[in-house]
């Protein structure tokens, strides 16, 4: 069942109900009550498609986070290969992440 906020408009009062309307009833003020929606948190995940699609799309949106071969570039590690094997092998994704990103690029090992 959904839960939707509301606040008083005169003295700032805060409640739930399970209704979409609290047009019948009134703050202990005797103002009426209006919908919270910043409460509720309505448009995050329209922020974040909107995030996403400033960043470059999806893989754009990963790289503000996780780190590239770039990072790891120096003097011992030219092209950030060894740097980023080290990361892959101390940084592992949870258990229920089905499908996990793995940044930048690593030499395959072979057996």
């Amino acid at each position: 069942m959904a839960t939707y906020c509301f606040r008083c408009r005169n003295c700032g009062a805060v409640t739930t109900a399970s209704t979409q309307s609290m047009g019948q009833y009134v703050c202990y003020c005797g103002s009426s009550w209006v919908r919270d929606y910043r409460a509720e948190n309505v448009g995050v995940a329209v922020q974040m498609l909107k995030d996403e699609r400033e960043a470059g799309g999806r893989a754009g949106y990963d790289n503000l986070f996780l780190p590239n071969n770039d990072d790891f570039k120096g003097k011992g590690d030219p092209d950030g290969t060894k740097g980023m094997r080290n990361w892959r092998e101390t940084h592992q994704p949870k258990d229920t992440n089905h499908k996990p990103r793995w940044p930048g690029t690593v030499e395959k090992k072979v057996m």
